[in-house]
C-alpha cells in the first residue's frame, strides 16, 4: 500500500488487505516478475514512483474484467487458463463482437437450475460462434451470472437469467450495462403484444399488450389508449375481447390496432383434437333434484403436457338416466330424475369422450381415493386417520370410517376379533382373518378377508357396502371409490 507521497506503508504477502482502499492511497497487486522485483527491492518505508499506462492505447471508454478468449477470428479458442474451478457445466456469462465491429453480443446461461444444467466452456465457444461472434471472451460466471432486461416497449425491467442454483445476486466489482441515452420523443412508433403461438380448437387464450415505443425506442405510457384485436380468419379462430377462441384447425393472423393507428401482427396456428391425450368431464355439484341446474365443464390434457378448459362451443353433451337439457354454455337443467338414483353425463370432443356421474339429491355420496386420507361426504371434504389400499385386487378401508360415513353403528369384540356393523335394519358381523360373514343371521362368503393393519381393522369395501345396501362404483383411472347410500 502506497500513500500520496509514494511511501510504502504496508506489504501483504499471499493475501489481500482486509479493508477498502483508503482515500488518497493506492494498493498495488503484483505477480510474476513484478512480485520478484518488489520482494528484492522494496520494503516498508521506501519511497517509490508509480507510472502506469495501457498498451496499446485504444482510448477505451469502458473496461470489464474477463478470463480468457472463447472465440478469435470466428474460430473457437482452446482454453489454456486454469479451469479447476471453471470446468464442467456451469452458469456462464460471455461477451463478443462481430467481425465488422458494429454488433455486441452479451450472453448468459443459467446453471444447475430446473431450467438449465449450464454450459461447458467448449459449448459456450460454439454458441458464441453460432450467434455471429468474431471474437468473444469468457466473463465471470457461476454465482456472478445474471441478466436483467427491459423488453421493447416495457416500462420495467425483469431478471431473465438467474445466478447459479437460483441463488441471490452476488455483489460483483463490475458488470456490463446497455442504456438508451437518446432523447424520448413521445411520438408513437410501434407496439407489441404477446400470447401463445398455437392454440387448440376449443381453447380460449389471452393476448396481452407488452408495450409501445417512440421513434427512439423509449417506452410510451399507453394507459389511456384503446385498442382491439382482429382475426384474419374467424372460421378458424375468433377474438372475444382479448381472448382468442379456436374454432377449426388452420392458421390465422392476429392483428392489434390502436386508437392512434399503430398496428402489430402475430401468426397463430389452431391445432385439432388429435392433440388431446385425455378428456375429463366435471360438474359443479354431484347431487341434483328435479328442476335444478348444474354446470358441466370439459378439461383436455394435451400432448404438450398442458391441461386446458374447452369451450362449450366445441363440446357435444348427452345424458343417460335423468331427463334434462343442455344449453350453449354447458349448463344442464334436470326436469326429472325419473325415479333413478344416478345418471351419467357424457362429453364428446372429436373422437374422445369422458363420462361423469350425478346422483339424486336424496343420496349420500361418499368418495375416497386409494392411498389418500382425504375423502368427502356430499362434496364436504374430510380426512380419515389412515389410507385405503388395494390388496389382492380388493380395496380395503378402515371399518370405522365406513360406519361413520354412512351413519352406521360399529361394535368391536376384541377378544374374538369380531366386527358388528348395524345400518338401519341390516346387521352384519364378520371375523378378522376369515372369509365368512353373517348378514341378518344368514352366513355368506367373501373372496377376501378383513385384516388388522396399523392397529386398524380394514374391511373389503365392495362386499361390505353392497351387503349393507350401498351402491359401490370404482374409477380405475383416478383410483376413486364412490359409495352411494340411498336414504
Amino acid at each position: 500500500m502506497v500513500n500520496s507521497d509514494g511511501t510504502v506503508e504496508a506489504i501483504s504477502q499471499g493475501k489481500n488487505f482486509d479493508f477498502a482502499v483508503p482515500d488518497g492511497k493506492q494498493i498495488l497487486q503484483v505477480d510474476g516478475q513484478a512480485l520478484n522485483f518488489i520482494n528484492a527491492n522494496v520494503k516498508v518505508g521506501d519511497k517509490i514512483k508509480v507510472d502506469y499506462k495501457i498498451t496499446p492505447n485504444y482510448d477505451f471508454k469502458f473496461m470489464v474484467g474477463g478470463h480468457a478468449l472463447l472465440v478469435n477470428n470466428g474460430q473457437a479458442v482452446k482454453y489454456t487458463k486454469d479451469i479447476n474451478v471453471l470446468g464442467g457445466r456451469r452458469a456462464r456469462t460471455a461477451a463478443g463482437i462481430s467481425a465488422d465491429g458494429k454488433k455486441i453480443y452479451l450472453a448468459a446461461a443459467e446453471g444447475r437450475t430446473s431450467r438449465s444444467a449450464g454450459l461447458t466452456l467448449g459449448e459456450l465457444s460454439d454458441f458464441m460462434i453460432s450467434i455471429g461472434c468474431d471474437k468473444a471472451v469468457n466473463l465471470d460466471g457461476g454465482g456472478s451470472t445474471a441478466m436483467v432486461l427491459k423488453e421493447l416497449g416495457s416500462q420495467t425491467g425483469s431478471r431473465v437469467i438467474n445466478p447459479e442454483k437460483n441463488s441471490s445476486e452476488r455483489k460483483v466489482v463490475s458488470g456490463i450495462g446497455i442504456f438508451n441515452t437518446s432523447p424520448a420523443t413521445g411520438v408513437p412508433k410501434g407496439i407489441k403484444f404477446k400470447g401463445p403461438d398455437s392454440i387448440l380448437v376449443g381453447e380460449s387464450a389471452l393476448y396481452d399488450v407488452v408495450g409501445a415505443w417512440d421513434e427512439n425506442l423509449h417506452p410510451i405510457d399507453i394507459s389511456s389508449w384503446t385498442y382491439q384485436y382482429d382475426s384474419s380468419n374467424n372460421e378458424s379462430a375468433q377474438f372475444f375481447g382479448s381472448y382468442l377462441l379456436g374454432l377449426n384447425p388452420g392458421s390465422v393472423t392476429a392483428t392489434l390496432t390502436t386508437s392512434n393507428g399503430l398496428t402489430a401482427t402475430k401468426e397463430i396456428t389452431v391445432k385439432g383434437f388429435d392433440e388431446i391425450v385425455k378428456l375429463t368431464a366435471k360438474v359443479d355439484k354431484k347431487r341434483i333434484s328435479d328442476g335444478e341446474t348444474l354446470n358441466v365443464t370439459t378439461e383436455a390434457k394435451l400432448k404438450d403436457g398442458r391441461t386446458i378448459a374447452l369451450s362449450p362451443k366445441v363440446v357435444e353433451y348427452s345424458i343417460n338416466g335423468f331427463v334434462g337439457n343442455f344449453d350453449e354454455n354447458g349448463n344442464l337443467t334436470v326436469s326429472s330424475t325419473a325415479d333413478l338414483y344416478k345418471s351419467e353425463i357424457t362429453v364428446k370432443v372429436g373422437n374422445k369422450t369422458s363420462t361423469t356421474t350425478i346422483y339424486d339429491s336424496s343420496s349420500k355420496i361418499i368418495e375416497m381415493t386409494i392411498g389418500k386420507k382425504d375423502y368427502s361426504i356430499n362434496s364436504e371434504k374430510k380426512k380419515m386417520d389412515t389410507v385405503p389400499f388395494v390388496q389382492d385386487s380388493r380395496t380395503l378401508v378402515p371399518v370405522r370410517f365406513v360406519a361413520e360415513a354412512i351413519g352406521a353403528q360399529v361394535e368391536w369384540d376384541a377378544e374374538n376379533q369380531i366386527v358388528k356393523i348395524t345400518n338401519n335394519d341390516s346387521v352384519m358381523t364378520l371375523k378378522v382373518g376369515e372369509n365368512n360373514y353373517s348378514l341378518n343371521d344368514k352366513t355368506s362368503e367373501m373372496d377376501t378377508k378383513s385384516i388388522i393393519k396399523d392397529s386398524r381393522t380394514f374391511i373389503p369395501i365392495r362386499f361390505v357396502a353392497e351387503a349393507l345396501g350401498l351402491y359401490v362404483e370404482y374409477n380405475d383411472t383416478d383410483k376413486i371409490v364412490t359409495l352411494v347410500d340411498l336414504k
